[in-house]
């Protein structure tokens, strides 16, 4: 109930209410506030019809003046002089019946609980405060808040130094160059980036372990990461060094993937310096001699200027093939070539010069092949040529 709400209910102005809870320490300072229970009980019994203010003294307070005793036991009394005080306007008289007459025994105001709700109440707020919600979190999240976990760095690392190592891996199984090549730089580059990962990934356990782990895991990634990098480094250095493959240390020359990188390095040097032009002649090609012309140093040939099948020359080549595709094998000399070359294109030759279904041609196969200082320069091409007298057409054709 409000202030004014109470003066209307009594017949008075709202500003004898107030009058009154001034006096009794209400907190009520306008027509609008709203006055408790116990407020109400107190301003009730005040302000109905009664003849005498309420006396606001303790009930002990009119016993302060007592006899005292003396050394003899008698007690002194204590006049008591009733003097006469102006009349103070107190409103109209309490009843003996009221609660007013007897503060004693009306106690203390009753106080509102607070809300069981918690929170807070504001001015002039009616009814119970907002609840205050409180987020408790699980104690599975707070156990996963705060477990350490394996540091990102370092999965990344594990990641890395997994595809580096497949990497390595399926270059062995190959015997192209080039792919192997590829290999290669694809491996160095994820061990290079487990390398630094992993490091990282120390670095961090080390410096915040309540929060990351995997200490043992960063330091194995690195050192597989290097020991990879050395098979790698040393491999390539192999490959592309002057010195035999057999030479690198550790035996890791000795693997066939070396070689065979080897080979394609030595070969793709040789034929750059030939005006990418390999070193032998092409198969199905057709040449006739010519002083003018110089021989290649390095080649056992016959022929030395390509002309058209179907105008005249001496020399037609059926087939083209390589000896071996190691770089650092032993030259075998002219005869173990050319013995080669009659096992392998001995056959072919014979059915060129004697055809089934047509003329015989006088001819023999010959072999050009590498000298000994051509083998040392990866030009290991050997050709089968039949050399026959200077004619047109293809043999095929005769």
């Amino acid at each position: 109930m409000k202030v004014s709400d109470l003066a209307e209910e009594l017949g008075l102005p709202p500003s004898a209410v107030l009058d009154q809870c001034q006096r009794f320490g209400i907190d009520a300072g306008w027509a609008g506030a709203e006055l408790s229970g116990a407020d109400l009980v107190v301003l009730r019994a005040e302000l109905a019809n009664a003849e005498d203010p309420i006396d606001l003294r303790p009930a002990d307070a009119g016993e302060s003046a007592a006899a005292a005793e003396g050394d003899d036991g008698d007690a002194a009394v204590v006049p008591v002089v009733e003097s006469e005080a102006a009349p103070v306007d107190a409103g109209p008289a309490v009843p003996p019946t009221a609660v007013s007459s007897m503060p004693e025994a009306a106690g203390a105001p009753a106080v509102e609980p607070e809300p069981a709700g918690g929170g807070f109440r504001m001015a002039g707020m009616t009814g119970a405060a907002p609840p205050v919600t409180t987020i408790q979190r699980k104690p599975e999240e707070e156990r996963r808040k705060t477990e350490a976990r394996v540091d990102h760095s370092v999965r990344t690392a594990i990641f890395a130094l997994v595809v580096g190592v497949v990497a390595l891996g399926a270059a062995e199984l190959l015997r192209n160059a080039w792919s192997i090549w590829a290999l290669w730089l694809l491996g160095a580059a994820a061990l290079l980036i487990a390398l630094w990962n992993a490091n990282m990934g120390r670095r961090h356990v080390t410096t915040h372990p309540e929060k990351a782990k995997g200490l043992v895991l960063s330091v194995a990634a690195m050192v597989l990461a290097v020991g990879g990098l050395v098979v790698v480094g040393t491999s390539a250095y192999a490959s592309i060094g002057d010195a035999p493959a057999a030479d690198a240390p550790l035996g890791l020359g000795n693997r066939e993937s070396v070689a065979s990188a080897r080979w394609g390095y030595q070969r793709l040097r040789r034929v750059a310096s030939e005006g990418w032009n390999r070193p032998a002649k092409d198969a199905g090609t057709c040449w006739s001699e010519s002083a003018s012309v110089e021989r290649d140093p390095q080649r056992i040939e016959s022929g030395t200027v390509q002309e058209p099948c179907g105008q005249a020359h001496s020399t037609e080549i059926i087939d083209v093939y390589a000896y071996d595709r190691d770089a650092d094998s032993a030259y075998p000399g002219r005869e173990a070539l050319q013995a080669d070359v009659q096992e392998r294109c001995g056959d072919a030759a014979e059915r060129a010069l004697n055809p089934s279904d047509g003329q015989a041609v006088e001819g023999l196969l010959f072999a050009e092949v590498p000298t000994r200082d051509g083998w040392a320069n990866a030009d290991h091409d050997v050709a089968c040529a039949i050399v026959t007298a200077t004619r047109q057409g293809r043999l095929a054709d005769s």
